[in-house]
């Protein structure tokens, strides 16, 4: 079956904004070189603060499978979070359990309702400080890959 890559990603966007306190989740790069629309792209009303999730398609492979009428295609995505550093309130320990949260999230669902299949379980690539128009934010990247099985033609 072809899966639309517009499913796969609200799938998974869907699966992210299931995690309690988790923030805006948008789909695709938010990117921006402007400081009050990076601020109004990022911002989350409901905390008052920068926090926000974004998830991309980075690559993608094809490869035949061994039986020679099938061909499988993996998806590679990266999901990139940051949120506000606010040290009254121990953010870190926030920010942490929130990594842990949408790994699991996505980890137990291994189909995302029924539009692909995981590859392999959530990689945690980085989690750091990052520094956006002088605001400080707790940053992470992780990569999740899904699999397609198509017949071939």
């Amino acid at each position: 079956m072809l899966w639309d890559y517009q499913d796969v990603v609200d799938a998974i966007t869907r699966r992210i904004g299931t995690v309690s306190g988790i923030g805006n989740v948008h789909s695709g790069r938010m990117f921006t070189q402007d400081g009050d629309e990076f601020k109004a792209i990022h911002f989350c009303e409901s905390q008052n603060r920068i926090h926000s999730w974004t998830v991309t398609r980075e690559r993608v492979s094809d490869e035949q499978v061994a039986t020679g009428n099938t061909h499988d295609v993996v998806h590679s995505f990266r999901i990139r979070g940051q949120m506000a550093m606010l040290n009254n309130i121990n953010s870190d320990l926030q920010f942490q359990k929130l990594v842990n949260g949408v790994a699991n999230a996505l980890d137990d669902d291994g189909d995302l309702d029924g539009v692909c299949e995981l590859q392999f379980p959530v990689q945690v690539e980085q989690i750091t400080e990052r520094d956006f128009y002088e605001i400080i934010v707790h940053y992470c990247e992780l990569t999740l890959e899904v699999r397609e099985h198509h017949k071939s033609t």
